[in-house]
């Protein structure tokens, strides 16, 4: 079962942008996803004067491994592994190791 998915914000562990919060916007494939703010780069527009559109700069969301990102949880302010409880019921829920009870 995946642990991350749409939606979930995660914090960066390596690279440039290391230590900032996101949210992922989409996941590419099983190893790589797109982060909201990281990871950004500058992409070149070339102009097009016959649909009157303008050349220019754009920043886009490049994807970023999954291994360098992990849930962050926003109630204790850091990232936090994370394990699957499967309830009696056959109900599988994501829950941080710090809230797990031995």
């Amino acid at each position: 079962m995946k642990h991350l998915k749409k939606g979930d914000e995660v914090k960066v562990l390596s690279g440039k942008d290391k230590g900032r919060v996101g949210k992922i916007l989409k996941i590419i494939n099983p190893s790589h996803c797109i982060v909201s703010g990281i990871q950004v780069q500058k992409n070149s527009i070339k102009a097009n004067p016959n649909q009157n559109q303008q050349g220019g700069f754009e920043n886009k969301e490049m994807p970023i491994p999954l291994c360098k990102v992990s849930k962050y949880n926003s109630k204790n302010k850091k990232s936090e592994r994370t394990f699957v409880l499967v309830q009696e019921n056959g109900k599988k829920i994501i829950e941080f190791v710090s809230n797990r009870s031995k």
